[in-house]
Parts: structure tokens; sequence; C-alpha cells
């Protein structure tokens, strides 16, 4: 069995950001979050251990905290309200999602219609979509676009930081039959793209493709899809406990990519898992912790793109 990690895969830089942040911060004192800071529960489990405490409404706070903006974003309104309240904000959203924030706002003011393509129900849609105006409107699919009035008003198209190139250019060249006065500004960031093109390229050339990352996130589910258009044998994991009772080691070469919010030691634990597997301390490895496994084991973390040789065994 031949493992070969993507050249770009796990944290890029607007995560790993906003991972060190809070994780700076909870060493101070005890911390609140709206929402997940990013989309990962292991790292979120991580956090929470470290005094991090993640709401789905500031209405949930029992005491006085800093509180912590995800990586996603937030809208205007709710950095208002926490300075009514006077609490400390720690701003970990992504400089790409900024962008974005600022984008919607200064073309929104012109009076121009603003479309953001991407999923009106992610929170990064729905904090961007709220530092625009009436004219600002989220586009989910081809079929929204297809609803959109024809006409020759100023129009703005931008994009979800974490969607496909392909899409992208799909719908630019549906709204563009639509509003002749398109502007289009790709605001896809280029961590999404590198990781996308590299996941393509490398699914082309193995018998398995693993996509490691959360199912909440929407970059990984997004290298999902990509992987599938290239091999048949595609398999998404969470973690590696999910590996077990796959029958992995019967595919010759295994691609390996992860979702930006996958952290290098999820991905350290799964090339571990696999390049171990058969081995006999491994036998009764559903009864261990991830962290036994680890320490029974000598283990440096891989280089990108490098390629890792493993046995071929049964499961």
């Amino acid at each position: 069995m031949q493992l070969k990690l993507a050249k770009y895969a796990g944290f890029c830089f607007g995560v790993d950001r906003a991972v060190r942040m809070a994780e700076e911060k909870a060493k101070e004192q005890l911390l609140y979050s709206l929402g997940s800071v990013i989309h990962n529960e292991s790292v979120m489990h991580r956090l929470t251990q470290e005094g991090l405490v993640s709401l789905d409404s500031l209405d949930e706070m029992t005491e006085e905290r800093p509180v912590v903006i995800r990586s996603h974003g937030e809208g205007p309104q709710v950095y208002e309200l926490l300075k009514e309240k006077g609490l400390k904000i720690i701003d970990t959203t992504c400089p790409y999602v900024l962008k974005v924030h600022r984008l919607i706002k200064e073309h929104s003011e012109t009076g121009k219609d603003v479309f953001l393509l991407g999923d009106s129900q992610h929170p990064e849609v729905r904090g961007s979509l709220a530092w625009g105006s009436e004219n600002t409107r989220v586009l989910d699919d081809l079929d929204a676009i297809r609803s959109v009035s024809v006409s020759d008003k100023a129009t703005v198209l931008l994009a979800q930081t974490t969607l496909t190139e392909e899409f992208w250019e799909e719908a630019k060249k549906l709204l563009g039959e639509r509003r002749k006065n398109l502007e289009t500004i790709n605001t896809i960031c280029s961590a999404t793209r590198e990781r996308q093109e590299e996941a393509a390229q490398l699914a082309k050339e193995v018998d398995l493709m693993i996509v490691l990352g959360s199912r909440k996130s929407n970059n990984t589910l997004k290298l999902v899809e990509i992987c599938k258009k290239h091999n048949k044998q595609v398999l998404h994991f969470e973690n590696s406990s999910e590996m077990i009772g796959n029958d992995i080691v019967n595919y010759g070469t295994i691609g390996i990519t992860a979702g930006a919010s996958t952290p290098a030691w999820l991905i350290q634990e799964v090339i571990e898992v696999l390049n171990n597997y058969g081995k006999e301390q491994h036998f009764s490895m559903e009864n261990l912790s991830m962290k036994d496994m680890l320490d029974q084991q000598d283990f440096s973390a891989p280089k990108k793109n490098e390629i890792l040789k493993g046995n071929r065994t049964a499961m």
C-alpha cells in the first residue's frame, strides 16, 4: 500500500490564525464564541477543554466574558450589540471573508445590485449578506440565477470563499446573460483554489481517495465533490476512528487530502493508522484511545506531497 499526501491539505492561513488567536486568549481567561470558531468538531473539543464556550446566541451568556467572532465572520449588527454590552471582541474573521464584507458594503452603498454566490444557510454567507442592503441577494444555485430579472442595472457578483471554480465560471456566464452591466469579482480564496486543484490532480493518480474533514465544513464537502468527478473510489472521514471496518488496505495507492479546517495532527493520526494496519499492537485498536495508539508508535509528521509506503494486509 502506497500513500500520497496532497501538497495542499489541512489548515489554511485563515483557520490557523483563528485557532491560534482563540487558544492564546483562552490561556488568559474564559471565553465565549458565537458558533464554532471553525467547522471541525475535534478542534472545537480541544478549545472547549481550554476554556471556550460556544454559544448559538448571546442570550445564552451567563456571565461577562470576551466574545470570539468566528472565522466565518458576522454582520455589523453583532459587533454593535457586543459593543453596547461592553464586551471585549476577539475578531478571528478570515481576512478573505473580511474582503467580501468590504466589497458588499462598498458596492451596495452605490445602489448597485449585489449578488453573492454561495450557500444561504452557511454562517459565512449569512454574515456577509448582513453588510449589504435591500439590493443584496444570495444565489444558491444556477436555478436561482435563472430567476434573476433581466436588466441593464449595474450589478456585482461575488462568491463565498469556499466555492468551486467550476461553479463560479458557470454562474458568471449565466448571470452575464441576464445582466449586461455585470462586474464579476472572484472572491474564492487562494487556499481553497490550491486545495481543489491539488485534490483533483491527485484523485486522477490513485486507486482510492480519502478526504478528511468535518461534514459541516463547506470546503471539505467541495473537495469530496471534486474528487468524485475524477475517481469513483472516494471516502470521507471526519477522523481516524471512522476508518475501522473499511477495506482500505485492498487498494494499491491511496491519496489523502483534507479540508482547510482539518488540523495537521488529525491528518497525522490517519496516516499513522494506515501505516499500522495489521501490526500486532493494532489488532485491538478499537479498545485504544488515539493517544494510546500514538504513544506506542514512533511517528514523525509527513512532508507535503511525500509518498508514504505501507504494507498491504487484511483489515
